[in-house]
């Protein structure tokens, strides 16, 4: 029976617009811990002399997060005009953080009660 309601669930379809949608919001989510690493990596550099390496390392992590938000507004786009159903079982086995899985879902992901974010304070 369990292998029955596991296999039904697998084949349940989901909107591409929710899908994609989702998505956005997680590259979004991705983007804006970066913001904050960066924010962080640029206050230290303020208070301390750094060599061309480091500063060459900073300048990468701005362009991956300028590559986030680009990656953002294009899936963002895609999901205001996406069209059909994907059945996405199959791809959230291979995402192995639980929230984002379950944001992916549609489910709220939220951390259990007395739980925070690393970065929360």
């Amino acid at each position: 029976m369990a292998e029955a309601a596991r296999q039904s669930s697998e084949r349940e379809l989901t909107p591409l617009a929710e899908v994609l949608g989702a998505l956005a919001q997680e590259l979004e989510r991705a983007r804006s811990t970066g913001m904050r690493v960066e924010a962080a990596f640029c206050a230290h550099a303020v208070n301390s002399q750094l060599d061309g390496s480091v500063i060459r390392d900073m300048q990468q992590l701005d362009g991956v997060l300028q590559h986030l938000a680009a990656l953002r507004d294009f899936v963002a786009a895609l999901a205001t005009d996406a069209h059909g159903e994907a059945c996405i079982a199959a791809a959230l086995e291979r995402v192995s953080l639980g929230d984002v899985r379950a944001r992916l879902q549609g489910r709220d992901g939220a951390q259990p009660e007395g739980e925070t974010e690393m970065w929360a304070l």
